[in-house]
């Protein structure tokens, strides 16, 4: 193989070929990575905010009227979301009204400031609940932050999609150098 591409101007061409594309694609397989890593996060803050958006508004009410039977159903509502693992709601003075599950799942004590933080493999969001304008408490959620996987998969298509380009590049490379060249 080495012979081959030392001496033939053939193998030459093909070396540069597959050199270059090899560049491109890896360069291109780049970019597209970090632009995963970093619309991941976003999107998944965005849904969280949406969501917190929603359940604050059903909430605003029972906050109102200190009915916490109705903010725990409102919090119960995120069993549909298999990716939501905790949630809380907290009066204006930072005591806790309601929890979703009631169980062992880590809530904080307190609320924290609002907005949205990154621990671990969850993602936390601190959201204010408010009526007409005015705050009335504080909604958290924590959803699973699988970055790590979502990595992983992002980098088993990219080499998947490399290797057939690969292939591919090199195949119309040999095919056009017998058709078009050295005759």
């Amino acid at each position: 193989m080495v012979k081959f591409v030392s001496r033939s101007l053939r193998g030459k061409v093909m070396l540069v070929v597959f050199v270059t594309t090899f560049c491109a694609l890896a360069f291109t397989a780049l970019a597209l990575a970090v632009y995963e890593v970093r619309t991941y996060e976003a999107a998944l803050v965005d849904d969280l905010r949406t969501q917190a958006e929603i359940l604050g508004r059903a909430s605003e009410t029972a906050l109102a009227f200190d009915d916490a039977r109705v903010a725990a159903e409102n919090l119960a509502s995120l069993r549909l979301r298999p990716g939501v693992q905790a949630a809380a709601l907290y009066t204006l003075d930072g005591a806790l009204f309601a929890a979703y599950p009631d169980a062992n799942m880590r809530k904080p004590s307190r609320p924290d400031q609002d907005g949205h933080r990154i621990a671990g493999n969850v993602l936390e969001l601190f959201h204010p609940v408010s009526t007409q304008g005015k705050r009335v408490g504080t909604l958290y959620l924590a959803t699973r932050y699988e970055l790590a996987a979502r990595i992983l998969d992002t980098l088993t298509i990219l080499g998947a999609v490399m290797l057939a380009s690969l292939v591919i590049a090199l195949g119309m490379s040999a095919w056009l150098q017998r058709v078009r060249s050295w005759r």
